[in-house]
């Protein structure tokens, strides 16, 4: 799984630049890493892995109509979320009580993309709301780092 966010950087340039052919086998190939990881860690079914690259693959069958910075965000979170929801399903399988969260629904940013200013009102909310209680029930939660959604 290391340099998955360089290997997602060159997915970004690719589909930004226009070779989707490129930037969609590039993806394959990072695709194909994680799920064999799953298969490795003898992990059945990660719906959750499922629903990231079919996020990332419904994107790159578009065509770039926005900003670099926004289609970097949204190719370049994908490694933090897979590399998450493989841990979490691990620790499952070991019977590690867990909870796997998308910070995406916690943390609220403005649209400056690759450099965003969190909402901090909203996300201290949501947090309170969200992320506190599941202390009650398990002590590990499990998150990421580095992304945010508008």
């Amino acid at each position: 799984m290391g340099k998955t966010t360089n290997a997602l950087e060159k997915v970004a340039e690719a589909f930004f630049t226009g070779n989707k052919e490129s930037a969609l086998a590039l993806f394959n190939t990072i695709k194909n890493e994680h799920l064999s990881i799953v298969s490795q860690l003898n992990l059945l079914t990660v719906a959750s892995l499922s629903d990231l690259f079919t996020e990332v693959e419904w994107l790159l069958h578009d065509n770039p109509v926005r900003e670099y910075d926004y289609y970097y965000d949204q190719i370049v979170c994908c490694g933090e979320l897979l590399s998450t929801a493989i841990i979490s399903n691990y620790f499952n399988t070991q019977k590690i009580q867990n909870t796997w969260i998308d910070v995406r629904d916690i943390f609220r940013t403005d649209d400056n993309f690759r450099d965003a200013n969190i909402d901090w009102e909203f996300t201290q909310q949501k947090v309170q709301k969200e992320i506190l209680p599941l202390f009650k029930e398990n002590s590990i939660i499990i998150t990421q780092g580095f992304i945010g959604s508008t």
